[in-house]
């Protein structure tokens, strides 16, 4: 047996650690455009690395194979090896590399739609990065990690946290260049527009990424990148344009080896043909995504495929098949906490069950979509202020930091901005305290103001009534009589002088006249602004006037109202509305008012809802002239009613009137 040097054995270790480096660079490099091939090459590593106990060389190869089975869709697989990876790194406290070791398992958590984990992950590995805050290798690490954070706030409906995580990613590979970062960042920032609907803006920043990933051979990133472009272009209406970038995407992974990856592709082909009114094919195309994604466990291509399914067939009437495959669509937004794709059902579900007649179902799921809508466009509004905020700040630091090349002053820039927003806050809030006391102020000075509004309200269809019988009844018979008492005269025209015979024509038409305006005015006097511009007319009047108080602004949406109603329904609803603004003004102290008036062949839906402290229901009953007034409104038109109100979180009242009604 040969001796062999302590030297020699150093070197020939050396030689295979450099050698098991290489392959697992060439494994990763190759990723995006030979999989299989970097899949080998991984294996080769490991074989080496587990004979010479290289466990740092184990880390990368195992981070390789990891990598190859999430693209492959076998996500426990792929988690396996992600967490080997980990375990040695922590083990080896390489900081920046255990890092990106949970930035792969969070890309896995997302996924798997688990974005709480996904999140708290994040949050786990930026907070071990801080220790090496200013490390090129490190800052660029994180800025990866947020760039995945982004994507996964915009999935679960915060876009404040959204555009902030990417914003700051950008931020940092502008300033440590990473071309691969920047894509990626790019990328996400190019779907965020998309779901702004600025659409503009996303087809620049895709096209843009579109080119960074061509340029760095990243096909499967770049079939991503076709695949949203393709999105973009469908909700512009330019289907065929979108059509080609579907297909150019799914073109793209075929050639690649990444045919798992075409889900999503099919799927949005499939919203395509639905959008062409091609129900069969769009079933075909959503039926071939639904089973790649029960085949890898893809909770969000699950998702898709079973609310798409559910709401063609509810289209198609289809309801008893519609409502099953709904169901599981919402079950899995309420496992994963996916609040956008999570409203969208709601209001497919309360569709199907207001289609199929089953009202009781439909109202619980129509407030559950409307309560979740008005907190996401909450989110949205902050989101807009935040990006602004952030914008301002990114200009000052950049500004900064072309003056003052050195670190010193970078940290003092970033200081006194934080120091200016600090102090923002505080005036904002200042402001906000001011105002709120303002409106409290002029609540209590405007209180008298509303006491005599409600008089007035209440006491004015009496008055037009009134007015309305006195025109008709007196002035209005005295008027006939006169009339009478000329035509009786006829007979003797003959014997009138003829310079007479004018005047009592004239006179005759001046009766005429006035007996018509007398007619006109009863009636406008009975039925108001309803005869001159119909119901639709008169509740925008309405609204108007009850926002020139300065302290609600009110939604007014009507479907189904260009055939004429009963005027005497007209009439009801109109009072029912006036008396339900009246007391939200009066008590609910709220900003903001909805109404949705629907007219179907069978009924009229009326749906007032509003943002203000809310009340028990309980403690109502026998209570209030103004809901009494509105009970017997409803009662009289043989309809129905229901008052959903809950404290701090505004009122919803839902009324059903029947059209084929007889008592009037």
């Amino acid at each position: 047996m040969l001796y062999t040097p302590v030297a020699s054995q150093k070197s020939i270790l050396q030689a295979d650690t450099g050698a098991i480096d290489l392959l697992n660079r060439k494994a990763w490099d190759i990723r995006n455009q030979n999989l299989e091939k970097s899949k080998t090459d991984a294996m080769q590593a490991i074989q080496l690395a587990e004979k010479s106990n290289y466990v740092r060389g184990l880390s990368y190869s195992y981070n390789v194979l990891g990598h190859y089975h999430k693209v492959k869709g076998n996500y426990d697989s792929a988690e396996y090896y992600y967490r080997k990876s980990l375990d040695i790194r922590q083990k080896l406290k390489e900081i920046t590399s255990t890092a990106s070791s949970y930035r792969n398992i969070i890309s896995i958590y997302k996924l798997r739609g688990n974005m709480t984990k996904a999140l708290e992950t994040g949050q786990t590995a930026i907070q071990l990065l801080h220790s090496k805050s200013g490390d090129p290798e490190a800052e660029k690490e994180k800025a990866r990690i947020q760039n995945n954070m982004a994507a996964i706030y915009m999935k679960s409906g915060d876009y404040s946290n959204a555009i902030k995580q990417a914003h700051d990613a950008q931020s940092t590979f502008q300033k440590y260049p990473d071309e691969e970062g920047l894509a990626s960042v790019t990328f996400n920032l190019g779907n965020i527009y998309e779901e702004h609907k600025e659409y503009t803006k996303a087809i620049t920043q895709l096209n843009e990424a579109a080119k960074l990933y061509d340029r760095l051979n990243n096909h499967r990133e770049l079939a991503k990148v076709f695949n949203s472009l393709g999105n973009v272009y469908y909700n512009m209406e330019q289907y065929s344009v979108a059509l080609q970038n579907y297909k150019k995407s799914i073109e793209i992974r075929n050639r690649n080896g990444y045919e798992d990856d075409i889900k999503g592709s099919l799927f949005n082909i499939g919203v395509i043909y639905e959008t062409l009114n091609k129900p069969d094919s769009a079933i075909h195309y959503y039926t071939l995504s639904l089973k790649q994604s029960e085949r890898s466990g893809n909770t969000e291509g699950l998702y898709e495929g079973y609310r798409a399914i559910g709401g063609l067939m509810s289209d198609q009437g289809k309801y008893s098949i519609a409502i099953p495959y709904l169901h599981k669509a919402l079950w899995l937004t309420q496992k994963t906490g996916a609040l956008p794709e999570r409203l969208i059902t709601l209001g497919e579900i309360g569709k199907v069950f207001k289609r199929s007649g089953n009202k009781d179902s439909a109202l619980f799921y129509t407030d559950q979509y409307l309560t979740l809508n008005d907190s996401l466009h909450e989110s949205l509004r902050s989101a807009i202020e935040l990006e602004s905020t952030i914008k301002e700040q990114d200009y000052k630091l950049k500004i900064s930091y072309e003056k003052n090349r050195s670190q010193k002053y970078i940290i003092a820039g970033m200081s006194l901005a934080i120091i200016l927003l600090l102090i923002i806050f505080f005036l904002i809030y200042k402001s906000a305290r001011a105002k709120r006391n303002m409106r409290q102020l002029k609540y209590a000075l405007k209180e008298q103001e509303l006491q005599s509004l409600d008089a007035m309200l209440e006491g004015q269809e009496k008055e037009r009534k009134r007015l309305s019988l006195e025109l008709h009844d007196t002035i209005g018979s005295i008027l006939a009589a006169t009339k009478y008492a000329f035509k009786s005269m006829e007979n003797s025209l003959e014997r009138i002088v003829s310079e007479n015979k004018h005047q009592y024509s004239k006179i005759n038409g001046m009766l005429d006249e006035a007996m018509d305006s007398v007619r006109r005015i009863s009636h406008d006097m009975a039925t108001g602004i309803l005869t001159e511009q119909g119901i639709e007319g008169a509740l925008k009047q309405l609204c108007e006037r009850f926002e020139l108080s300065g302290r609600i602004t009110i939604t007014l949406n009507t479907y189904g109202l260009g055939e004429k109603v009963d005027s005497a329904i007209e009439l009801n609803i109109y009072r029912v509305i006036q008396e339900l603004l009246t007391n939200i003004i009066k008590h609910a102290q709220a900003q903001k008012v909805v109404i949705q008036l629907t007219k179907s062949h069978k009924n009229i839906n009326l749906m007032v809802e509003d943002d203000g402290k809310g009340f028990d229901v309980k403690d109502t009953a026998g209570k209030g002239i103004g809901l009494s007034n509105i009970n017997n409104r409803v009662q009289k038109l043989n309809g129905s009613w229901n008052i959903d109100s809950v404290k701090g979180k505004g009122t919803t009242t839902i009324i059903d009137i029947p059209l084929n009604t007889e008592s009037l």
